[in-house]
């Protein structure tokens, strides 16, 4: 069972977290599938999974949107990010008004966890607290 201290939790719509989960499974599986290549292996399965057009797939007009933007976080820059990341994407859970999205580090420093919220955010969603990152309140302020 995955340690449930580490956790983003979240607010928004049902039909925004629904394109959110669709897309977080996807990242999952292909985390998994990256690390199960082993070491030898894995900067160009890496490579491979961060250009597969099938991401744009996954996202709608407002997620591509805000992807696209100058001021934020590219889609390649959080895919490479979280796929390199040492944890493992765990779940993410809705109620109709919040949710959480659960990771398991594997030790520290894991890579942080601004490309988690960053992903979030992608998706219309509200960050309303990072489990780990002590520093939120900066990190919100900066992306005001």
């Amino acid at each position: 069972m995955a340690n449930e201290d580490f956790y983003i939790t979240f607010t928004g719509t049902a039909d925004r977290f629904t394109a959110f989960a669709r897309f977080f499974d996807r990242l999952a599986s292909t985390k998994v599938a990256i690390e199960e290549e082993g070491p030898a292996k894995k900067i160009g399965v890496l490579k491979t999974a961060i250009r597969n057009p099938a991401w744009i797939d996954l996202l709608d007009d407002s997620a591509i949107e805000k992807l696209s933007g100058e001021d934020g976080w590219g889609l390649e820059d959080i895919l490479e990010c979280v796929l390199n990341g040492e944890y493992r994407l765990v779940r993410v859970d809705f109620d109709g008004q919040s949710g959480r999205l659960v990771y398991d580090p594997w030790a520290y420093p894991f890579g942080g966890t601004d490309p988690l919220k960053a992903l979030v955010q992608a998706f219309s969603l509200e960050v309303k607290r990072d489990a780990f990152w002590d520093g939120f309140a900066e990190w919100q302020s900066q992306n005001a």
